[in-house]
């Protein structure tokens, strides 16, 4: 991984051999990164296609429905505020040059932020096989801090902290790791005695346990992994099932030395019937045997070092000359000198044999060359000139059209890879949102006016008389937008890179107008299978009838109108002969 990122940066030589260009050639290496642009153009192709992610319920259930309307629009409100799209795009971009890129959420406060991890900072299981790394048991993370600071998160380790030694070293480094890495390589300890800072480990472990779903007193189903707790929120002994799942736990150390206690829970607990980890990796490919993961640049560095070789080589011939003479045709170093020269003049004895050869057999030569290593360099990364919008020697539409294909074909499991992880990390989401919005919670939101309004969850239904509503049921109040609950089964969905839902809204509205001929032919089942945003404005007027309604006033407008002008219009006076004038235009 390290090799890679640093080959996209331009580290494409190694010491050794750039010394035996200078020593040999006399000239600098020279480094013509053609990797570099056609990984920006598939970002940039990611860029101007981004998707956000938003839930739909399952079933027609009005309730439901609006419910996960309401989970959509403070999840587009988090992916807008924490710019997620942006995130997600540096974790792929990640995966695509060392194979693997990692996605964070960590939750600060009640409010859920975001990171694009650097790969190199995060440990993975590699026990798990899986193609996308779905199934890690542990992961670990570590990170620099100031000892002042690790002390106030730690404050039952200071004694630790304040004994930070460089003795706690880091076994098992390669020489590459130390050479050009990060800071926990290249010291090769956990402290860091020029900054007094430590390195902190955190480390994610899943072990099996079991969990209990409970349908407590106000008819929710909740989950917990205390059989005291679910006995206590029942409703009766009936409603409590055990289940067998995942427990997350977290652990923090330091070198050998532990920070904080090995049992201990993770705050937040996602989906426990899965135990999801906080970190979401993306994998673009893996080893089958080893299960290494590795991204676009590994194919394409031997044709690249090609490249540059070719191109340094290439860079002295154009400079270089050779003189074929003989012995005392002219003086060696004049003729040395002035035949570097491009305005050179030599001077050679009578009948004596004096030639300059400048390479250009070889020069072209290197320059087939180059055309060779950079036409193997686009076929390792499966993304040709033509996609690039570069002219190339493909001389008809078809063939333009084919490599275009290619490379959307080439990148096809990629971008599939990415998707995937991305579902990930929307289910992720979603948990994290019916765990930390478990108050009334209001945030605001754009509505169908494009207005500002608050939408308030988990909040009592209020009925007529100003008071909230009482299920007869349970005896409790009626909640609105109840995202807690876990009891709708909710589907993840792609959407367009829009602000807020009301945009969704109105693009899904105008494809029911045109596929249905008019507004008037909305039904509310119509617009149900368009997934009209169910609690909108909109929804309520075609629920109403209020198209039609148009339509037929409309229509008895127009007839009405016509009536009208024909009493206005005076009919035609007879001609000579019964003959009928014709009105002309005006």
């Amino acid at each position: 991984m390290v090799e890679d990122f640093r080959f996209v940066d331009g580290y494409q030589f190694t010491d050794e051999e750039e010394k035996k260009i200078r020593d040999e050639y006399g000239v600098e290496p020279m480094v013509i990164n053609r990797l570099f642009a056609r990984l920006n153009n598939l970002q940039g192709q990611e860029v101007q296609t981004r998707t956000k992610v938003n839930y739909r319920a399952r079933s027609h259930d009005k309730q439901e429905k609006q419910t996960a309307e309401a989970l959509s629009a403070l999840a587009m409100f988090i992916q807008d505020k924490n710019n997620s799209t942006h995130i997600l795009s540096a974790v792929a971009d990640d995966s695509r040059k060392c194979g693997l890129g990692w996605h964070r959420f960590d939750v600060v406060d009640g409010v859920i932020g975001e990171e694009a991890e650097n790969p190199l900072f995060v440990v993975p299981d590699f026990r798990d096989m899986s193609k996308g790394m779905t199934n890690q048991r542990q992961v670990s993370r570590f990170y620099w801090m100031p000892r002042d600071e690790a002390k106030e998160d730690f404050p039952d380790a200071t004694d630790i902290i304040d004994n930070a030694s460089p003795q706690w070293t880091v076994s098992g480094l390669t020489e590459a790791h130390k050479a050009g890495a990060f800071r926990l390589t290249q010291s090769g300890c956990y402290y860091d005695q020029q900054t007094d800072e430590i390195c902190i480990v955190e480390h994610f472990m899943r072990t099996p346990a079991e969990y209990y779903e409970v349908v407590t007193k106000d008819n929710r189903l909740v989950t917990t992994f205390s059989k005291t707790e679910a006995d206590g929120m029942a409703r009766s002994k009936e409603d409590v099932t055990k289940r067998q799942g995942f427990k997350v736990s977290v652990v923090y150390f330091t070198g050998d030395q532990l920070l904080s206690h090995l049992d201990e829970e993770e705050t937040y607990q996602l989906n426990p019937a899965k135990g999801l980890i906080s970190l979401t990796p993306t994998v673009c490919f893996r080893e089958r045997v080893s299960g290494c993961p590795y991204g676009l640049v590994r194919h394409a560095k031997d044709s690249q070092r090609s490249f540059n070789k070719t191109k340094t080589r290439l860079g002295w011939l154009r400079t270089a000359h050779q003189v074929i003479m003989e012995a005392d045709a002219a003086d060696a170093d004049k003729v040395r000198s002035e035949a570097a020269r491009p305005d050179g003049v030599l001077i050679v004895k009578a009948g004596k044999k004096l030639e300059i050869n400048r390479h250009e057999q070889a020069i072209a030569q290197h320059q087939a060359g180059l055309v060779a290593d950079d036409q193997d360099i686009q076929a390792t990364l499966g993304v040709f000139d033509e996609s690039m919008g570069m002219e190339t020697n493909a001389d008809s539409g078809i063939a333009i059209q084919r490599r275009q294909v290619g490379t959307s074909r080439n990148t096809a499991s990629i971008i599939d890879n990415a998707l995937a992880a991305k579902k990930r990390w929307a289910e992720k989401l979603l948990y994290l949102i019916q765990s930390v919005f478990t108050d009334q919670v209001a945030f605001w939101v754009l509505d169908d006016k494009n207005e500002m309004k608050d939408l308030v969850l988990n909040q009592p239904v209020i009925g007529a008389d100003g008071k909230p509503e009482i299920d007869k049921k349970t005896g409790k109040p009626v909640m609105k937008y109840d995202i807690k609950t876990g009891a709708f089964d909710v589907f993840v969905e792609e959407v367009p890179d829009v602000a807020s839902m009301r945009e969704i809204g109105q693009e899904r509205f105008m494809k029911a107008v045109q596929a249905a001929g008019g507004f008037q032919n909305i039904t509310p089942g119509y617009a149900m299978f368009f997934d009209v945003p169910e609690n909108s404005k909109l929804m309520q007027e075609i629920e109403a009838g209020l198209p039609q309604q148009l339509a037929a006033a409309n229509t008895t407008a127009a007839e009405a109108g016509k009536g009208l002008a024909s009493a206005l219009t005076p009919a035609p006076t007879p001609m000579a002969g019964g003959a009928t004038p014709v009105q002309q235009p005006k």
